[in-house]
């Protein structure tokens, strides 16, 4: 974990962890999502934060996108701080790794996330503005760039934080989470590091308080008709150990 944390990062990509359910003592690091990776306390978790890279590490534009930093990354995507000209805001804008050679299931994992924000419009659910293509070939997506410190920072941050405050935190996660449930979007990755607290507006007041779910890179997609979307290989383990249900860590087949 880097001191460095940069309090306007997002989630961006899911940790892949191989296992073998025939062998509780084989669980290894998929290599493809072993690239440096900073912000949460434990090593088994997602993108939460990552420290700027020098300017001339970053490419100067994505698509119609001007690149600011780069804030994080992982197995699945790399996660940039950009400025859109029209409208004129700062957005994150998530890149799926391995560019014009990224493989078939990582697209369809980076094409199923922007259908799931898609799906979904919530206060409390960090929104999408677009996906889209690159003349060149890059696929990416343009996300709603979200400030603050992610919940288990927060909570570091604000020890006086009362139990009124801490169970208003956690009926808006949960009004977000009935939300996207409804709407046939199940998480699968829910953990403090995808849930960000932004700082109180001037409008609202510092006793305000708000959060905002991210990275729906792992979910599962349910249509009216029950017919569920998911995309895995045999095998492998997608989530957070640390946060798992115990029949997802063991490989097991999921109810939800």
């Amino acid at each position: 974990m880097t001191d460095d944390r940069d309090d306007r990062t997002l989630p961006a990509a899911d940790e892949t962890v191989a296992h073998d359910p025939s062998d509780d003592r084989t669980i290894a690091h998929d290599p493809s999502s072993d690239e440096t990776v900073a912000g949460d306390s434990s090593h088994h978790d997602t993108i939460a934060a990552g420290s700027r890279a020098a300017s001339r590490d970053l490419p100067e534009s994505i698509g119609p996108y001007r690149i600011v930093s780069r804030l994080g990354e992982g197995g699945m995507g790399i996660v940039f701080e950009a400025e859109q000209k029209s409208p004129r805001r700062t957005v994150a804008l998530k890149v799926v790794r391995g560019g014009t050679f990224a493989d078939d299931l990582r697209l369809k994992l980076f094409e199923r996330e922007a259908e799931t924000l898609g799906r979904l419009r919530h206060p409390n659910i960090a929104a999408i503005h677009e996906s889209g293509r690159t003349d060149d070939g890059h696929h990416y997506l343009v996300m709603e760039l979200v400030e603050g410190d992610t919940l288990d920072v927060w909570r570091l941050h604000h020890p006086e934080a009362d139990l009124r405050t801490r169970l208003l935190l956690f009926q808006k996660i949960a009004d977000a989470v009935h939300y996207a449930h409804l709407r046939g979007v199940i998480h699968r990755d829910l953990k403090p590091a995808n849930v960000k607290v932004p700082p109180p507006s001037p409008e609202s007041g510092e006793s305000a308080i708000d959060v905002k779910v991210l990275d729906f890179g792992l979910a599962r997609l349910v249509d009216r008709e029950g017919d569920d979307t998911m995309l895995s290989m045999p095998g492998v383990v997608r989530g957070t150990l640390a946060y798992m249900s115990p029949e997802q860590a063991r490989g097991e087949i999921l109810e939800v």
